[in-house]
Parts: C-alpha cells; sequence; structure tokens
C-alpha cells in the first residue's frame, strides 16, 4: 500500500512536468525557435538579471532572429532583425498595437485606463483625441510652456539614466494570431524588440560594435557609407527604429 502510494506520489510531481513537455512539442511545429522551457519559469532562469537583452543578443545567434521564449508562464516573442520588424510593422501594425496587460497599470493606472496603459481601441483613440486637444493645441502650448520646459529638462534626465540600464523598447502584445515566415505568433503574445542586437547587426551597421556617434550625422549629410539601406526603405531607414517604434 505504501509502494502504490509513493508512486501516485511520484507521478503528480511530475505531472505538471509531462504535460508542459506534451504542450511544448505540439506547438513547436508552429512557434518560431527557441531554448527548451522548464515548467512554471520558462527561459525566465536563461536571461540573468543584470543584462538580459544582452543574453538575448546571443540566444538570437543560436535560435535566430524571430524566437520565442517563455518568461514565466506568459509566450513571448523577441525580434532581433529589421526585416522580420519591417514585414510586422508593414502588415500587422494594429494587431500589434496593443500594450500588454500588467499589474501595475492595473494598481496605479486607474485599471489601465489613461493613455499610457490603455488597450488600443476606440477609447484609447479618444483618449488620444482628447489629449490632442486639450493639451496639445497652440493655446496650451504657449500657456504651459514654462511647465513643459521643466518636465522635458526632467524627462531627458531620466531617459538618460534608464538608458545607461539597457536598450529602450516598449513591448506589445499581439491581439491576433499573426503567421510570418512559416511561424505563428500566436493571439495575447507579447513581442519585444531586441534593439541591443538590431543595433549592432553586422549586416546594416559597419564596425557596429564601435561607438561612431557621426554615423547619423552621416546620414543626414546624405552619407550613408555607414548605414547599409534597407531595400526598398526610403526617407528615414529602418535601422534608425534603433530609437524606438512607438
Amino acid at each position: 500500500m505504501e509502494v502504490s502510494s509513493s508512486i501516485f506520489t511520484i507521478f503528480l510531481i511530475f505531472l505538471p512536468l509531462l504535460l508542459a513537455i506534451v504542450k511544448n512539442h505540439n506547438n513547436s511545429k508552429k512557434l518560431p525557435p527557441g531554448p527548451w522551457k522548464l515548467p512554471i519559469i520558462g527561459n525566465l532562469h536563461q536571461l540573468g538579471i543584470s543584462r538580459p537583452y544582452i543574453t538575448l543578443k546571443e540566444l538570437s545567434k543560436k535560435y535566430g532572429p524571430l524566437m520565442h521564449l517563455k518568461l514565466g508562464e506568459r509566450s513571448t516573442i523577441v525580434i532581433s532583425s529589421y526585416k522580420i520588424l519591417k514585414e510586422l510593422l508593414k502588415t500587422s501594425d494594429t494587431i500589434l498595437s496593443h500594450r500588454p496587460e500588467l499589474l501595475v497599470s492595473k494598481t496605479v493606472a486607474y485599471n489601465g485606463g489613461d493613455i499610457a496603459f490603455a488597450p488600443y481601441g476606440d477609447y484609447w483613440k479618444q483618449m488620444r483625441k482628447i489629449c490632442t486637444s486639450e493639451l496639445l493645441s497652440t493655446k496650451r502650448i504657449h500657456s504651459n510652456y514654462p511647465l513643459m520646459e521643466e518636465e522635458i529638462s526632467r524627462l531627458v534626465k531620466n531617459i538618460k539614466e534608464s538608458s545607461s540600464k539597457g536598450p529602450l523598447a516598449i513591448p506589445r502584445e499581439s491581439i491576433e494570431e499573426i503567421a510570418i515566415n512559416g511561424y505563428v505568433i500566436p493571439n495575447k503574445t507579447i513581442v519585444l524588440m531586441n534593439l541591443y542586437a538590431m543595433g549592432r547587426d553586422p549586416e546594416y551597421w559597419r564596425d557596429p560594435e564601435k561607438f561612431i556617434p557621426n554615423r547619423f550625422n552621416n546620414y543626414v549629410d546624405n552619407d550613408v557609407d555607414d548605414v547599409k539601406m534597407i531595400k526598398g526603405s526610403s526617407n528615414v531607414p529602418m535601422e534608425f527604429l534603433g530609437f524606438g517604434f512607438g
């Protein structure tokens, strides 16, 4: 009786692992490739604490520029290629306009009701119209200019301090299933843009590991030797998404 009880206990302990293996196997045909995932924590143990964006860059070298991870229980797609990102923005920009639902947004932002955290849709569009008409009109800008100047200085300072900890990029969440490059990005999947990897892609940047800020000035001066343009791009090249994509 005790032996049967022990076997049953062991079975219950390993059942979540078996279910995770079966689930991962069933999804592997459609989802982009990615490293092995542990139950519950997924790939969190592989990211490290201090500089996860560097880890993502190294993982993309092995699994490709379109990579699938599990951050805890959240399915996450990491994009490390300008070409793939350009294709997504061209065909699925509306689907990726949604911001992930976070606990902090529900707690401190009126259940995600302000313009910064509200999900993309009719409500967000209405909020944007109100902000544009009430806060960004010519009259409002002139009357609030001293306050705006102070806030802008504070914002620039905060960005400077935050950027030293890693690239700035806002994660997105798909609101529909997306098919790209033979893979599927499921609905309710977090999409991360790996700016660190893109800004160091030798396919588009000469000497990507060197700090050469004047390469941007060269583009303004119509000398694009330092920036390899993506075919079909116009105006500002796609590589400049290193400054963010909204």
